[in-house]
C-alpha cells in the first residue's frame, strides 16, 4: 500500500532516548513533530519490538501493520486516538505516530486524579466503541482496558492502541495462545482457545465483554478478579462460566451502583449473543 500521504519520516524527533512506556511488543517514546507552517506538536512514537525475528515473521508483521494503518488512518472520532502518520528511522518497522496525551492512560490518570468523573470517562469509551462498531465494515478494537484509554487535556477519554500487540506476540513467539501478562482478565471466554494455529478472531462481542472489565477498573481502581493472582486461575473460572465477584471497598461502594453492576454483568454474559 502507498502511505506517502502520511509518511512523516524526518519530521519526527525523539525528546528522550529512553522509552516512557513498554508495551508487550512495543516501546513508546515521547517526541515532537515539525511540519512546515505548523506549530511543533508533541507526539507519541510507537516502535514495534519483536523478541525473535526472521524474514518470514518480519513479512507477516509488515502485512498486518499495513492493514492496521489502513484501518486506523481513516478513523475520525473525538474518542478515538488519531493516527497522525508513520515514520521510518526508529526500528525495523515503521513507527506509528499519534498525539501525545499529557494525562497519560486512564489507570495512571486516576491515581493522580482520584476525584475525576469516572462515569464520564466510561461514557467517552462507550461512544468510541459505538462509533467503531457502527462503521461498515465494523472496526473491532480487540484490546480494551484502562492502559489503552488515554485522557485528553479536557478530561475526556480517548481509545487508542488497537490490538496489534496480540498478533505480533503470536507470530514472534510461535505461541498459539493469545494470552500474555494480564490480558486474560479482559478477554471473553470464547477468545481463550482458538482453533488450530490461528489467533481467535477479535469480535464486537469480545469488545463488549472487555468494556465490562474496563468499567470495573475505572469505577473501583481494581482489576477484574482482583483477589486472584494467577491469570490461569482466572481463565479457568471464566471458562467455567463464573463472573468476577463484585468489588468491595470505599471507592466501589461510592462509584459502583447496583444499576452499573447489573450492566457490567450483562457485558459478561457467557453467551456472546446475550451481551448488550
Amino acid at each position: 500500500p502507498n502511505f506517502a500521504i502520511m509518511d512523516l519520516s524526518g519530521a519526527v524527533h525523539k525528546l528522550d532516548e529512553q522509552p516512557v512506556a513498554h508495551g508487550g511488543f512495543s516501546d513508546i517514546y515521547r517526541g515532537f513533530l515539525v511540519k512546515p507552517s505548523h506549530p511543533q506538536q508533541q507526539v507519541a512514537i510507537k516502535v514495534i519490538v519483536t523478541r525473535h525475528s526472521n524474514e518470514e515473521t518480519d513479512r507477516r508483521i509488515q502485512r498486518r501493520l499495513a492493514r492496521e494503518i489502513l484501518t486506523w488512518k481513516d478513523l475520525d472520532h473525538p474518542g478515538v486516538t488519531k493516527l497522525l502518520g508513520i515514520s521510518s528511522g526508529f526500528g525495523r518497522f515503521p513507527a506509528l505516530i499519534s498525539p501525545w496525551y499529557n494525562n497519560g492512560n486512564a489507570r495512571a490518570y486516576l491515581k493522580t486524579h482520584p476525584n475525576a468523573n469516572r462515569l464520564n470517562l466510561l461514557r467517552g469509551v462507550i461512544a468510541a466503541i459505538d462509533y467503531l462498531h457502527g462503521l461498515q465494515p465494523p472496526v473491532v478494537h480487540g484490546d480494551i482496558k484502562a492502559v489503552n484509554v488515554f485522557v485528553k487535556d479536557d478530561g475526556e477519554a480517548c481509545l487508542g492502541d488497537f490490538g496489534l500487540s496480540r498478533f505480533i506476540q503470536k507470530i514472534s513467539t510461535g505461541l498459539t495462545t493469545t494470552v500474555f501478562s494480564g490480558t486474560p482478565r479482559w478477554m471473553a471466554p470464547e477468545l481463550y482457545f482458538p482453533s488450530g494455529d490461528e489467533l481467535a478472531p477479535v469480535t464486537k462481542e469480545g469488545d463488549i465483554y472487555a468494556f465490562g472489565c474496563l468499567a470495573v477498573e475505572i469505577l473501583t481502581d481494581q482489576w477484574p478478579w482482583y483477589g486472584i493472582q494467577s491469570d490461569h486461575e482466572v481463565m479457568l473460572r471464566v471458562y467455567e462460566g463464573q463472573m468476577s465477584p463484585r468489588p468491595e471497598g470505599e471507592l466501589a461502594a461510592c462509584e459502583l451502583s447496583d444499576e452499573l453492576w447489573t450492566l457490567i454483568k450483562f457485558c459478561w454474559q457467557y453467551d456472546p449473543s446475550r451481551r448488550p
